[in-house]
């Protein structure tokens, strides 16, 4: 990014759902400093973190889904563990931007380590300054709010004791943009907003005016110290160099109804729902941000980590893995390249929303079509089992080593339909490598007669490469029996379950009729545990790392991306199904959405810095596509041919590790003195 670099301020609120904001459509409670803030900004309106705080801190810092960094329960350092979230093997963007001379802080609540068994845990995370509440004193639990337990940089601080820790909190930001403006320096700050989380207390309005506490008022002192941040940053004279991200850390910690302009909202905090996940998100600041407007693209709190580093202009080491995409482009009023689901976690427990399903690691679906309405799909349809299909092809993909073979299609254990158990098994209480969902054992190693059978039902008459999967451990059968019956008659063996754990074993290549195929697993004879985890399939000879395929298999599902007879309509690479004119080919290179009619261009005329480009979103880094910019001065055929010498990159934007900005222009050195046309030739390999 030219020029200096921009100052960035994170007000991540605790315990606050997008329903207790008026500008996310609330009428439960007033907020008229976050409305205001929305008015003058840019609103988020689907943005996503886990239910509770510990899982959705860890994702924001990081910029990783609950599934790469494993933390899905609260860290209890309100008891004093000594355990902790390990920033020195976790990267930050706080880390990234200290590197790159910004003066960093943090605030408030800090339940990623207790910080008198980890004094650098702070600045491990990346930062120089830090006022937070340190919640164990080395013998018990302390207050947040009134005479506050805060440790300003290493040191208790005293004289607290008729002091509203969030309004001590309030002052140290201001102060430390002041700071950092006086000293030239730009700052990033994540303000852990400690407001309106429990227990419910009188504010200094409350007492002011004479009234009882209550969740509103708590959250009505939380808008009003938000409006005095955002004055502080038009007084220093820093707003048009200043972004202010406004966010909740998870849904709101009430058991009462909160009435939205689309209906009521019952669930909240701890719950893997709509209510529980989806929170506010706003942005505020520059003449830069496409002011007084709503984006209703899915964010997940993991696209914070690339945001931040994109408005830094910070570069991002190819070998820090990241989930998050970008989101600069959308809060300038650019396409962007948005994302089709989110991902949350909590208590060994996942779930992915596309905006439409939501689908929990334990097999439960919710049908999301009508929020804040989101029922469990109880009477499946065939909608739901193709949606089901696709989210849990997504599970299967986050939990898949990168560099091992696995199928395309997944049966989980814990699946509706497919998978039939004899004799009695007892789901485990832990969580499979196989998308955190839970396992089957035969519950007394070995006793009775007992056996689970998977039936594949392939989709076409083929040949078909066979997986299964289980957890290891010590007590598990080395004989575990299984039998795979097939067109050609079957396969009986058996497979030591104690070895090879957490990675899809192949069983080799078998043909199947259309609709056939069961594989089953008996604890007869078994020397330990048999486990039922998962087993899938493959079509043999298809590549399952290839790109497009798989980019294809999570928007289609694997029904029909292993229906060669839906090729030529619906996934294949000159498939057309939402009839924009763009074949999926293209849409899976230009960063487009295959199943929704395309509202703008895939290619726009753009100005950067003052002169006209050629501007898209487009894959990089890839080895199954090929993208080659092509120019004609007429349109006329056999006139299309490489940009050199009329065209070039002037800039690229990192998105994500699949997608970049580019911006393309004619040389300065050579002005155009003819119309050029420009277009993307997008093949698959």
């Amino acid at each position: 990014m030219a020029g200096p670099k921009p100052n960035i301020l994170i007000i991540f609120v605790d315990d606050l759902g997008y329903e207790a904001v008026g500008a996310h459509g609330g009428l439960t409670y007033a907020t008229p400093e976050i409305d205001t803030m929305a008015s003058e900004g840019i609103i988020f309106s689907r943005a996503y973190t886990s239910p509770v705080c510990t899982p959705s801190r860890v994702s924001l810092h990081t910029g990783l889904y609950t599934s790469d960094h494993g933390w899905t329960n609260v860290l209890d350092v309100h008891y004093g563990t000594s355990t902790k979230v390990d920033f020195t093997s976790l990267n930050t963007f706080a880390q990234l931007a200290r590197d790159e001379g910004y003066a960093t802080s943090v605030t408030g609540k800090w339940q990623l380590a207790t910080y008198v068994h980890h004094p650098t845990h702070l600045s491990d995370a990346g930062f120089d300054s830090w006022c937070f509440w340190q919640i164990w004193s080395g013998t018990k639990k302390t207050e947040r709010y009134w005479d506050p337990y805060l440790n300003r940089d290493g040191s208790v601080l005293t004289g607290l004791e008729d002091k509203f820790g969030p309004d001590v909190l309030k002052d140290y930001v201001i102060e430390k943009m002041t700071e950092a403006r006086d000293a030239g320096e730009p700052f990033l700050i994540v303000h852990n907003e400690m407001l309106p989380h429990s227990p419910i207390v009188k504010s200094p309005d409350d007492i002011a005016e004479g009234r009882s506490a209550s969740l509103g008022n708590m959250i009505g002192y939380m808008d009003k110290l938000t409006g005095e941040l955002l004055d502080a940053v038009e007084s220093l004279g820093i707003r048009e160099s200043t972004y202010v991200f406004f966010i909740g850390d998870n849904g709101t910690d009430t058991g009462a109804s909160r009435q939205t302009m689309d209906g009521s909202v019952s669930d909240g905090k701890r719950d893997l729902t709509d209510g529980g996940t989806h929170v506010p998100f706003i942005v505020w600041g520059p003449s830069s941000i496409a002011k007084g407007t709503t984006s209703t693209d899915l964010v997940d709190i993991t696209d914070m980590f690339p945001t931040i580093c994109a408005l830094a202009g910070i570069s991002i080491p190819s070998e820090i893995p990241l989930r998050g995409r970008s989101i600069v482009p959308q809060l300038e009023g650019r396409r962007g390249a948005p994302r089709h689901w989110v991902h949350q976690g909590i208590s060994n427990q996942e779930s992915i929303f596309d905006g439409k399903w939501r689908l929990r690691s334990d097999g439960e679906l919710r049908d999301a079509r009508a929020l804040p309405l989101e029922p469990i799909v109880s009477s499946p349809s065939s909608e739901s089992n193709r949606a089901q299909d696709r989210l849990e092809y997504l599970f299967s993909f986050l939990r898949t080593d990168p560099d091992t073979v696995s199928p395309t299609t997944v049966i989980d254990n814990n699946a509706a339909t497919g998978v039939t158990f004899t004799g009695t098994w007892q789901l485990s209480t832990n969580s499979s490598e196989h998308y955190g969902s839970n396992y089957h054992h035969d519950q007394n190693s070995g006793q009775g007669t007992k056996s689970v059978s998977y039936a594949l039902n392939v989709p076409t008459t083929g040949l078909y490469e066979i997986f299964i999967r289980w957890p290891s451990d010590t007590n598990r059968a080395t004989n575990c029996a299984l039998t795979l019956t097939h067109k050609d008659g079957s396969l009986q063996t058996t497979v030591n379950q104690k070895i090879n754990g957490g990675i899809w074993v192949s069983l080799g290549e078998f043909s199947f009729d259309a609709g056939t195929g069961v594989l089953s697993l008996s604890n007869e004879s078994a020397d330990g545990y048999v486990i039922a985890d998962a087993v899938g399939f493959s079509i043999a000879g298809k590549e399952p790392d290839d790109g497009y395929v798989l980019w294809a298999r999570s928007y289609f599902g694997s029904e029909i991306v292993d229906d060669p007879e839906q090729e030529s309509t619906v996934w294949g690479a000159d498939a057309n199904p939402d009839g924009d004119l763009y074949a999926n080919v293209v849409e899976c290179g230009l960063g487009l959405d295959p199943t929704n009619g395309l509202e703008t261009p895939a290619v726009e005329i753009r100005k950067l810095n003052g002169e006209p480009a050629f501007y898209s979103i487009v894959r990089s880094g890839t080895d199954y596509l090929n993208l080659t910019p092509k120019v004609s001065t007429d349109l006329s055929s056999g006139t299309w041919s490489n940009p050199t010498g009329q065209l070039e990159e002037r800039q690229r934007n990192y998105l994500s590790p699949d997608y970049d900005e580019v911006y393309l222009v004619p040389p300065s050195s050579q002005p155009l003195e003819d119309q050029l046309f420009f277009r993307y030739d997008v093949r698959r390999n």
